[in-house]
């Protein structure tokens, strides 16, 4: 019988072919705290960040969810909403821009933690 820690059926070795997804957590300051393939984070100015992977990922598909300010304490997230988009000239950089919904159909930049997630194919 295998042990089910070791069984490649059931943990598959991870080989990166140029498909499949990286991931990033940054806190509110611009700190990477864990990521696969994410090699940087950066906070470029008031809810503006900037993450960097060891590949291309200017042809990838986004996701970003916004959590609390520290991903290593945390705590109910706030209301806020988060864009990310390929860096022109800087095709394994994403940016990150995170804002507050003001009143009357505004909005504030804002630092903010977050989880990013980028699809390759």
């Amino acid at each position: 019988m295998s042990d089910e820690k070791t069984d490649p059926l059931l943990y598959p070795p991870i080989r990166y072919n140029g498909t499949g997804g990286f991931f990033a957590v940054v806190a509110s300051d611009g700190t990477l705290y864990r990521g696969f393939r994410a090699v940087r984070a950066k906070r470029h100015g008031e809810g503006d960040y900037r993450v960097s992977f060891n590949a291309s990922v200017d042809r990838a598909a986004y996701a970003v969810t916004v959590s609390c300010p520290d991903p290593m304490h945390p705590s109910d997230p706030p209301g806020y909403f988060a864009s990310v988009a390929p860096l022109a000239g800087e095709p394994q950089t994403v940016r990150v821009r995170i804002w507050a919904p003001g009143p009357r159909q505004g909005a504030t930049a804002v630092d903010a933690g977050f989880h990013l997630v980028v699809l390759v194919a």
